[in-house]
């Protein structure tokens, strides 16, 4: 079978080693690297895996003209390249490892890229295949109207296979199979945002309040649970930080204010620091 593979790709690095001190300028650990071991990312990846499993494969990509485009090159090993020019560095994502865990990763020319070269070599190989794999990672290539056109116009005659990107191009109308991750399906649906969300110190009652930004309702807690009021003087227990655990204080004293949902009683008056803050939970 014949598979043309078209999208962006990226040299993945791995450093691997181990880390037995910490460096004694900063709290970090000291990682000896014992292996490097490169690899492609991206479409190059989705290519080689198909390789591997032994179909013929073509990838119809873009790449820089640096020093780093031999590594990606040789990564690629049996995949066939028809590629223009990128117009920017090759991406290069290193993962410093030690004992099986990562310690740090670091990205080198991954910033948005101008728009690439699209060659008629490459519009000519998405025409000559059985399958099209369209592996998109938001740097601009599938977003090019001419690569777009060709391939819409082949997936009349073969299927379609179109793994997107939250930042990339929106698949071409009729692809056989799109297949996104939650975020890219959520984003690809524009699904807004839950209208209702609860902000809570220890389960207090809410208030309403309207959103700056749209017209729904949403529920936000301005004070801990039985704050809302006792009369002063009288003593009840509450939550103290974690580390003292549970002890007896007097109640705040109560000030004038907009009552408390669903009491007649106002809302009690907070001193500073004597409550935890409010914070957003799902």
């Amino acid at each position: 079978m014949s598979v043309v593979v078209v999208g962006d790709v990226l040299l993945d690095v791995d450093l691997l080693g181990t880390a037995d001190r910490l460096s004694p300028d900063a709290p970090v650990p000291v990682v000896d690297v014992a292996d490097a071991v490169r690899r492609p990312g991206g479409a190059g990846l989705v290519a080689l895996m198909l390789a591997r499993d032994g179909h013929h494969v073509r990838l119809v990509t873009v790449l820089s003209d640096d020093s780093r485009v031999d590594e990606l090159r040789a990564a690629l090993g049996p995949v066939e390249v028809v590629a223009g020019r990128s117009g920017a560095p090759t991406p290069v994502k290193t993962r410093v490892r030690a004992a099986g865990q990562s310690v740090v990763r670091v990205d080198e020319g991954c910033a948005p890229a101008p728009a690439p070269e699209v060659t008629r070599a490459m519009l000519e190989a998405v025409q000559d295949a059985d399958v099209v794999v369209a592996a998109d990672y938001g740097r601009g290539l599938l977003a090019d109207d001419r690569l777009r056109d060709a391939l819409e116009h082949r997936r009349a005659g073969v299927p379609l296979v179109w793994d997107p990107h939250v930042r990339g191009a929106d698949p071409v109308p009729g692809a056989t199979v799109v297949t996104p991750n939650l975020a890219e399906a959520a984003a690809a649906v524009r699904r807004p945002r839950p209208a209702r969300r609860r902000c809570c110190a220890r389960g207090g009652p809410p208030r309403r309040w309207s959103s700056p930004s749209a017209s729904t309702e949403r529920s936000c807690c301005t004070a801990p649970r039985r704050s809302c009021c006792r009369p002063r003087g009288r003593s009840r227990t509450t939550r103290a930080a974690p580390a003292t655990g549970w002890r007896r204080r007097s109640p705040p004293s109560c000030s004038p204010g907009p009552s408390c949902p669903g009491r007649s009683t106002p809302r009690c008056a907070r001193r500073p620091g004597s409550w935890p803050r409010a914070g957003w939970l799902p």
